[in-house]
């Protein structure tokens, strides 16, 4: 279906990713502690692919180069893709994938020095809220919110 085009895009932008980065980021597999490897059973190879490049790609969120972030965030929208059928089940196993891209895509929107990467960490948020529906709720409210009103006080000052 639709999500066999997402996978062949992320997977092209994981390939471009990865030769913008000129260093090597290790994954380390101490990491994954045995409930991530519980869930990655129950996923599909192409949900197993995308998570793994999605563990991936946080890593790049931080890295010094503006084209490198943009990608990652590019790529990290793209992923969102796979997980968005109807099956419940798909979303269940998104959210943990939800969980741990949380803190570093809020990092990006509030010190990220340029207000694009900003705008691109705020759309994929937006994409992967409306896959996990109530379980980014809480956090938006607490944490995003406050998050976005740094953001426009920043760039109207």
């Amino acid at each position: 279906p639709g999500y066999v085009s997402a996978l062949q895009s992320a997977l092209l932008m994981a390939v471009n990713l990865i030769s913008l980065s000129r260093t090597e980021t290790p994954v380390d597999p101490k990491d994954l502690d045995a409930n991530d490897e519980l869930i990655e059973e129950k996923m599909s190879l192409e949900q197993q692919l995308i998570s793994s490049i999605l563990r991936m790609t946080i890593n790049f969120l931080t890295n010094e180069h503006f084209r490198i972030r943009i990608a990652a965030l590019e790529l990290l929208d793209s992923c969102t893709t796979v997980f968005s059928d109807t099956d419940p089940r798909s979303k269940s196993l998104f959210l943990p994938l939800v969980h741990i891209s949380w803190s570093p895509l809020l990092q990006r929107i509030t010190s990220d020095p340029s207000i694009e990467v900003s705008q691109k960490a705020l759309k994929v948020i937006k994409e992967q809220s409306v896959v996990a529906g109530d379980f980014l709720r809480a956090r938006i409210q607490k944490e995003l919110l406050p998050a976005i009103d740094k953001l426009i006080y920043r760039e109207v000052s």
